[in-house]
């Protein structure tokens, strides 16, 4: 019997060897059994119930649905395998990786400078870790319709500048960003955990598409007289997001003209002195809602249909609206002013309700 393997276990009827070398014509097993080479990442599987192996999983051998890249490489081959990654992100593409691939792009020390066109059902993972997230420097596009995946990337501008323009529906995870970010889809876009700060007068969020857009534990901070957010068409939805900014009236910090929005436990900031939050939209069927808002500065809301329930207002600022169109959330508000839709359950929560009742009757609206 061999000693190249340093390990044996055995799940269901299949042995597993961990081995040094490559087993083939050396180490004799029942057929079936599998070999491992954790330095090397090959893996072979017993053929004959003797000693030949077939090799199953090399790191030189590219693996289906995962194309990697790494521009710290230096050798000669490149094909996408864990052992020989392209070195650029371009070049990873123009090998053409089939529909549903990953590419996988590791960290280097000076960013990736690449314009990149992401194809349609093609994802996009950096890595997370102590040297911060793959940077990749200038204009990225990713094209549709098929849903789609970045994450842990840290997108910036090159000498032509940089935007990320994403055409379809996906899910953008833990990434940053210092350039501006453009929906364009018409499929559902989820974002969670999305930082975007851009330079003076670049809108860091613009929605331009049609497709909903769902996002948590983001924050947006723009410069000069620009939004940070800029709903223009579709749904949006914003739950435990910041957006900051500072301008003069008339100018918002999320300012929402076409469609309809969701603000939930979220705060925008309007540290100029200007509103805050523009819900004149239009919505109606979908109505608009904020509740459990942090706003510094106006909440205007127009005859546009909006729900409202737990703001907190600074900054002198004040919730404006059609009255008719204003109704107030019953799990903040009383049903009149004498009785209680329920008992509150705290001090924070009785205030929040006597705070939205009383701009609810200020307004003249109807508390719900």
């Amino acid at each position: 019997m061999s000693h190249i393997y340093t390990s044996l276990v055995t799940i269901g009827n299949v042995d597993i060897y961990n081995v040094t070398a490559n087993p083939n014509g050396v180490l004799p097993a029942s057929l079936g059994s599998l070999a491992l080479r954790s330095d090397t990442a090959e893996v072979w599987q017993n053929t004959d119930g003797l000693t030949s192996w077939t090799p199953m999983l090399s790191a030189s051998a590219p693996i289906q649905g995962m194309v990697f890249v790494d521009g710290n490489y230096t050798g000669v081959t490149e094909n996408g395998s864990i052992a020989c990654p392209f070195k650029t992100i371009v070049a990873a593409l123009a090998s053409a990786p089939m529909a549903g691939s990953i590419l996988k792009i590791s960290p280097k020390l000076t960013p990736y400078i690449e314009d990149v066109t992401l194809p349609d059902g093609i994802s996009c993972e950096g890595y997370a870790g102590n040297g911060g997230y793959t940077q990749i420097q200038g204009f990225f596009v990713a094209v549709g319709p098929s849903s789609m995946s970045l994450r842990y990337l840290h997108f910036g501008r090159s000498g032509l500048g940089g935007s990320v323009t994403i055409n379809s529906g996906c899910d953008i995870r833990d990434c940053y960003s210092s350039v501006p970010v453009i929906s364009l889809a018409t499929n559902p876009i989820l974002a969670f955990h999305l930082v975007v700060n851009t330079l003076p007068g670049e809108i860091p969020l613009s929605i331009l598409g049609n497709g909903m857009w769902e996002d948590i534990f983001s924050r947006y901070t723009s410069q000069g007289d620009v939004p940070a957010v800029a709903h223009m068409a579709g749904g949006a939805s914003f739950s435990d997001c910041q957006m900051y900014g500072s301008r003069l009236a008339p100018g918002y910090i999320f300012d929402s003209t076409i469609g309809y929005a969701s603000l939930f436990n979220t705060q925008v900031v309007n540290a100029g002195g200007g509103p805050a939050i523009n819900l004149q939209n239009g919505a109606f069927a979908n109505p608009n809602v904020v509740a459990d808002v942090i706003a510094i500065g106006n909440i205007d809301c127009g005859v546009s249909k909006t729900i409202v329930g737990g703001l907190t207002m600074g900054g002198g600022g004040g919730l404006t609206g059609n009255p008719a169109a204003l109704l107030f959330n019953a799990s903040y508000a009383p049903i009149n002013p004498l009785n209680w839709a329920g008992n509150p359950t705290d001090v924070q929560n009785a205030i929040e309700r006597i705070a939205t009742a009383v701009v609810a009757l200020q307004l003249g609206a109807p508390i719900a």
